[in-house]
């Protein structure tokens, strides 16, 4: 009996040390899984919108929109199997973000974004958040799109579940992805904001941050 004891002891110290790594990577896998899906989402969308507009969508941004990005999400709309439309109101996004340096270091996500952008909540529950930039060009680009591929599921934290991607006059892409790759890596850790890492994430296939 004591020897069946001991041995019930032991497999539970090692399920106790197994078992929250275990958890975290599957979670990064599905982080990643979601950043792939938004990435293809989106990326159909905007050539869907690309040929309602006859091959130029910058009617949608700038300062044509004075509502700073809903036109846009209501042009993608009918493309990104919508579940809840916000528009540019509230009850969206994830109340609270945080940035992947300094988790505690949140900020009120949804009701900074009131009456402000295009806001909904995709069927497989992924948040997004499209933002216009005051001007439509391939070099700079006319949007973005904020997404947490989880909704209102923690962590909400930028380069964990919150990736970010910018609409060009011609294509969709991660944002950073122009820059070099040690650019990209002093943003995307742990000790930085989480910025660029939608661009790392689809370049190595995985979170190993």
């Amino acid at each position: 009996m004591a020897e069946v004891l001991l041995t019930l002891a032991i497999i539970g110290v090692i399920a106790a040390m197994t078992i929250p790594s275990l958890i975290a990577v599957q979670e990064k896998e599905s982080y990643v899984a979601g950043c792939k899906k938004a990435f293809a989402t989106l990326s159909q969308a905007r050539m869907k919108v690309e040929q309602d507009y006859g091959g130029d969508y910058s009617a949608l941004f700038g300062f044509t929109d004075e509502t700073g990005g809903n036109a846009a999400l209501q042009a993608f709309a009918p493309y990104l199997n919508i579940a809840k439309n916000c528009g540019t109101g509230t009850g969206c996004l994830p109340e609270r973000r945080s940035d992947l340096s300094n988790p505690k270091n949140d900020w009120d996500w949804d009701a900074d974004y009131d009456g402000f952008g295009g806001k909904a909540v995709l069927a497989d529950g992924t948040a997004i958040l499209i933002l216009n930039e005051d001007h439509c060009e391939d070099v700079i680009g006319c949007g973005s799109v904020q997404v947490d591929v989880n909704g209102a599921k923690k962590p909400n934290t930028y380069g964990r579940d919150i990736f970010k991607f910018v609409i060009y006059k011609t294509k969709i892409a991660p944002e950073g992805f122009d820059l070099a790759k040690a650019d990209i890596n002093t943003y995307c850790s742990i000790s930085g904001s989480g910025q660029f890492c939608a661009t790392k994430v689809l370049r190595e296939g995985e979170m190993n941050y």
